[in-house]
């Protein structure tokens, strides 16, 4: 009786662990002007980091969408904040420009539906094979 009370939890166990998901971070560095709390600062290094969860990967025919859990914005000597807003990171295999099929696209954008871009690119073949589901990079 012990003996199988102990088996069905290492078997609960192994399969908790094996589960449909798998955390992913995604991180865009770029260099950029803005404000924060109405102060303007000019041309400068920025990292986002966020974290999803692959089981939130969707495709929608067209392109490869994963709702985010959490981001982080460091602003070079600025300070590290939560970004609070409802983010998505993107795959475009295969975004028209200028009516032509042009290079796979990746970016941040509003979310957890189709919203509007913060970030677009970088732009490479490299994404050609991949679906969100590993890492990947890095990629300038």
């Amino acid at each position: 009786m012990i003996v199988s009370k102990i088996a069905s939890l290492i078997l609960l166990l192994a399969s908790a662990s094996t589960g449909w998901c798998a955390p992913i971070v995604f991180t865009h560095s770029v260099v950029a002007s803005g404000s924060l709390d109405g102060a303007p600062f000019l041309s400068l290094p920025i990292m986002i980091t966020a974290f999803g969860d692959t089981s939130n990967r969707i495709f929608d025919g067209d392109a490869y969408s994963l709702a985010l859990d959490s981001a982080v914005v460091d602003i070079h000597g600025l300070g590290t904040f939560t970004l609070l807003l409802p983010l998505r990171e993107f795959l475009n295999p295969a975004p028209l420009e200028f009516g032509n099929v042009g290079t796979p696209i990746v970016g941040l954008s509003r979310g957890p539906a189709i919203g509007f871009d913060l970030l677009d690119g970088p732009s490479s073949p490299d994404f050609s094979s991949w679906a969100m589901t590993a890492s990947i990079g890095p990629i300038t």
